[in-house]
This record gives C-alpha cells, sequence and structure tokens, in this order.
C-alpha cells in the first residue's frame, strides 16, 4: 500500500521512541486567548508526567513572538524590513 507521506520521519519517531527520548512542543497560552483551567491544569499534568518519563518538553511561545514582529513591523512601517531580534 502505498502512503501519501514519506515513511522516513516516522521510522525516525519510532527509532527513536524505542531508544526512549521524544520531544513534545507545548502551548499553553498563544498570546490572545487563554485556555480554561481545567486545560492548563492538564497540560501541566501531562508535561510533569513526560518529564518524569525522560521526554524532553518545549514550551512554544509562537504567538506572543508574532505579536511583537507584527508590532515591530507596524511600529517601523516603512523604515526598515528587517526583523527584529527575538
Amino acid at each position: 500500500m502505498n502512503l501519501p507521506w514519506s515513511e522516513t520521519p516516522y521510522n525516525d519517531v519510532i527509532k527513536r521512541h524505542t531508544t526512549g527520548k521524544l520531544t513534545f512542543a507545548i502551548m499553553r497560552h498563544d498570546g490572545f486567548v487563554k485556555v480554561h483551567p481545567p486545560i492548563e491544569r492538564a497540560l501541566s499534568i501531562v508535561s510533569e508526567r513526560l518529564l518524569q518519563a525522560g521526554h524532553e518538553v518545549i514550551f512554544r511561545h509562537l504567538a506572543m513572538k508574532l505579536l511583537r514582529t507584527l508590532q515591530y513591523q507596524m511600529s517601523h512601517h516603512g523604515k526598515s524590513n528587517t526583523d527584529p531580534k527575538i
């Protein structure tokens, strides 16, 4: 059966899983809308358990970086095309 994706990334994940350590990214807040308290608690529990199991957890704040970039671009409208150092 032909699959519409490459099996290489899948095999890489499976290989990492058998060696023990996976990496997870968790975004608790997108910079605009805060999650409900039960969801925030669930994310905390999951991240704690993943860390206890020896996995890596990365907390992402991508929306905040995007917001800062947009604010920078709006404040420098027409003055510069360079990105801020985030």
